[in-house]
């Protein structure tokens, strides 16, 4: 570990995508490569990434996180000149996070999950000791909005609007110079999973987590719903 980040060489990548976990990061990763960029999932590809760890390294703030799969120091030499916020609609995500919790001891997707992401890391980081898995998730989600702010990004987009449309996001890359020529909606298709109904059938509902989480937590995803235009 260095004495101080002025010791780690920088090494500037074109884009990062910045979001939670089961946001959409595989999919936006390749629709990216679609367009030519060469963003990798969940490691750093030429021109850039697409994984959610990502605002644990771009956020001036400095997590000393123990964990293998996130060296903290290592990417933290990574600069982006383009930060894009891959968001989806917070219900959806919350419900695919309390069946990890609710599941980590039968599912194996879920432990992985867990393990690297909502237990271990958010433990350390955000020193949230839950056992409440409605409010575990919730407050995670909550702390992760505020790391994701605290990143500087340049765009928001949303998921479920990508899959239907790429007109914004074409013409936000080409406004930024990261391509140079359009393409048709033909050539981006990529098939975007939902994963709450293929991989864990019961979705929860926003009435069930009101009812489970405390007023002002409920109240604020409401109002990042809002907000992000859910």
């Amino acid at each position: 570990m260095p004495d101080n980040l002025t010791e780690l060489i920088n090494e500037t990548k074109k884009v990062c995508i910045l979001a939670t976990p089961t946001s959409g990061t595989h999919y936006i990763a390749k629709l990216l490569q679609n367009y030519g960029l060469k963003v990798l999932h969940e490691q750093m590809g030429e021109d850039g990434i697409s994984d959610w760890r990502t605002a644990y390294f771009v956020s001036d703030h400095i997590y000393d996180i123990k964990n293998t799969l996130l060296d903290f120091y290592y990417w933290k030499r990574f600069k982006f000149e383009t930060k894009i916020r891959l968001v989806r609609n917070p219900w959806n995500v919350l419900s695919t996070w309390v069946y990890w919790l609710n599941n980590i001891n039968t599912d194996g997707i879920a432990k992985v999950h867990v393990n690297m992401g909502l237990v271990k890391i958010c433990k350390e980081a955000f020193n949230i000791y839950e056992n409440n898995n409605y409010i575990c998730a919730a407050s995670n989600f909550l702390k992760w909005q505020e790391l994701i702010d605290s990143c500087n990004y340049d765009v928001f987009f949303n998921v479920e609007n990508l899959s239907l449309s790429k007109k914004e996001l074409t013409t936000f890359l080409l406004n930024k110079n990261l391509i140079n020529i359009k393409y048709s909606e033909e050539n981006l298709i990529v098939k975007c999973e939902d994963k709450n109904e293929s991989q864990y059938k019961k979705r929860i509902t926003e009435n069930e987590f009101k009812d489970n989480i405390p007023t002002d937590i409920y109240n604020n995803i409401k109002n990042y719903a809002i907000k992000y235009n859910y």
